[in-house]
């Protein structure tokens, strides 16, 4: 699951955000909001006015919400399946 976090200057929250994801081990791309269409996008479909953005899988949310970023790293992988279809012969 591509997990992708809009982020602001100065932004406490976008630095709780990245903290708890590499907590986690979950890995995860950083994108600066200014200048990306596709998080103006996000806030404005969703309403969001607070920073970051984060776009998980089929998931968006914005501010600090460890409750959502735990979900992402209860969620399956993605690479199981590949790792239990292959075939060690």
């Amino acid at each position: 699951m591509e997990v992708i976090v809009y982020t602001l200057p100065a932004c406490h929250a976008c630095v709780f955000t990245t903290k708890w994801l590499d907590r986690r081990g979950i890995a995860y791309r950083l994108e600066p909001f200014a200048g990306s269409e596709r998080a103006h996008q996000i806030a404005a479909e969703n309403g969001f006015t607070a920073a970051p953005i984060v776009a998980a899988g089929g998931m968006v949310w914005s501010g600090f919400r460890p409750d959502l970023i735990d979900q992402i790293e209860a969620a399956p992988r993605d690479d199981w399946a590949e790792i239990f279809d292959s075939n060690p012969e």
